[in-house]
């Protein structure tokens, strides 16, 4: 049975292994922030079990924080969906 990418343009693109830097930059910008939202909110959930690194919510937090700064900054993320959209 072959397997079809259904969704968005950029998931399909990555999918097909067709990715423009552009669409890799919006993925991702979108993925990582979306990953350290919830883990925010999950953060906030568990209340005072976040002080302490037992827990791996704390731990997953920690590296979303830290995959906004490795990966690629989200500003420069964002300069380059800019420079795609306006087409510069």
């Amino acid at each position: 049975m072959e397997h079809t990418a259904h969704g968005s343009p950029e998931i399909v693109a990555c999918a097909e292994q067709k990715l423009t830097t552009e669409d890799a930059a919006l993925l991702e910008y979108a993925s990582t922030e979306m990953q350290c939202k919830n883990l925010y909110q999950c953060l906030r959930l568990f209340g005072r079990y976040n002080y302490t690194t037992e827990y791996p919510i704390p731990r997953f937090y920690n590296d979303a924080r830290i995959q906004r700064i490795r990966d690629g900054t989200s500003e420069i993320m964002r300069e380059l969906i800019a420079r795609s959209i306006l087409g510069r």
